[in-house]
């Protein structure tokens, strides 16, 4: 990859608001953000919308608002991501 600027990096992860500078950095918060489930829930205002990172109530895997709008994408729960932000603004 000789051309980084025409690849795409850097760039600055919406969700996490962290700098990303090549591909194996991608791939790492990908990781990070898919597999590793937060001790605290993410809720972040995006230009795009609000991206919602948590645990399945059901089945506590990793879940996202973005990826999973509806259903666990593990158990197939419902997910409200409605009442969900009206719950944890509580």
């Amino acid at each position: 990859m000789k051309n980084m600027s025409k690849s795409g990096y850097p760039f600055t992860d919406l969700r996490t608001g962290k700098r990303i500078h090549t591909p194996e950095e991608e791939i790492l918060e990908v990781w990070n953000l898919s597999h590793l489930t937060p001790k605290n829930p993410l809720i972040v205002n995006t230009p795009y919308g609000v991206w919602i990172h948590d645990a399945c109530p059901a089945c506590n895997s990793p879940i996202d608002n973005w990826y999973m709008p509806y259903h666990c994408g593990y158990c197939g729960v419902y997910i409200n991501w409605g009442e969900y932000v009206k719950e944890k603004e509580k």
